[in-house]
């Protein structure tokens, strides 16, 4: 009975990835939509009665924060780990796990930060020149006036391990039967795009392929989130210091991360480099993209993006969606 319920269970998961693809990628899309969803629209809700009701507490940066990973922690987290279990369990092929050191985990965030500070800085002098501005991220500013002991314990502990367990642990799991490489390049644009700034969508994209390399070669979450957390204390900690030491500190982890990649590219260590092939054949863009859940939580997104971009939001519901947008740093 037991045999017969698991080659039942197998043939289910093998019919869904290999003849129907499109529905992997719509449920994943559907699961991170009611993610987006609760962090934006139930926290803008919830903003918009504490502003009526009790409007000092709405004032406090740290009520934002706090009501963000509430938000993301008990709605978000259950739905889309409820949707996510209507994909069948799919084990993907059996590699051997590596273990990094610490010192390589700061390495590699080091070199992260260093390399999405490059990016950031490329595009918005790209699009300073379009705009004729330089298009300045919030996300600092809140911080600033949010007190350091919430956001130590929120943006620099709570988010990366939330987003870990999303991102590189459940997503990335639903996606590795179709090989590593998609994995880590799936995750790594799903988890930019949720961000909901053109600035910090940018800005992670390097870290995402660091994390989703480094999750393929463990199998574990645990390192991606010792990683991310010091990724988010290093970028947090840098804005509560001076102009000059943020400068001084942004030179050196470019130029460390920049030094890194030639020393990388010149030893052609690029060769080391260990991905697996997947079980199934590799999905289309028009399976990944065009169906309902995955257009839907990428249109939304892009929204966010939108508003990050529009100066001089006027109305209630539009200035909170702002504010939440500019939430997305960790």
């Amino acid at each position: 009975m037991i045999a017969g319920e698991i080659g039942a269970i197998e043939g289910l998961a093998n019919s869904m990835y290999e003849s129907h693809p499109k529905k992997v990628f719509n449920r994943l899309g559907l699961g991170l939509l009611g993610l987006v969803l609760a962090m934006n629209i139930v926290a803008a809700i919830i903003m918009l009665i504490v502003k009526h009701f009790v409007p000092d507490l709405y004032a406090a940066s740290w009520f934002m924060l706090v009501l963000n990973d509430f938000v993301e922690l008990v709605i978000g987290l259950p739905i889309v780990c409820f949707i996510l279990k209507t994909i069948p369990k799919q084990e993907a092929e059996k590699k051997e796990a590596k273990a990094f050191s610490l010192l390589y985990l700061i390495v590699f965030a080091l070199v992260g930060v260093g390399l999405s500070d490059l990016l950031a800085i490329i595009v918005r002098l790209i699009v300073a020149a379009f705009a004729g501005q330089i298009l300045v991220d919030n996300a600092s500013s809140l911080m600033q006036t949010s007190g350091m002991i919430p956001v130590i314990l929120l943006g620099v502990i709570v988010s990366p391990i939330i987003e870990e367990v999303i991102f590189r642990g459940m997503v990335f799991k639903k996606v590795e039967p179709f090989g590593s490489k998609f994995a880590i390049i799936f995750t790594t644009i799903m988890f930019a795009f949720i961000h909901g700034s053109y600035d910090q969508i940018i800005y992670v994209l390097p870290l995402g392929l660091i994390l989703g390399y480094v999750r393929s070669r463990t199998g574990s979450v645990k390192h991606t989130i010792v990683m991310h957390i010091i990724f988010n204390a290093l970028g947090i900690g840098l804005s509560y210091c001076p102009d000059m030491a943020v400068g001084a500190v942004t030179v050196f982890v470019v130029i460390f991360a920049i030094v890194m990649l030639i020393i990388w590219l010149s030893k052609k260590s690029y060769r080391n480099l260990q991905f697996y092939d997947g079980i199934y054949q590799k999905p289309t863009f028009k399976q990944v993209v065009f169906n309902p859940g995955m257009i839907l939580y990428i249109v939304f997104c892009l929204l966010g993006v939108v508003l990050s971009l529009i100066p001089g939001l006027e109305t209630d519901v539009q200035q909170t969606a702002q504010r939440i947008t500019y939430l997305r740093f960790s």
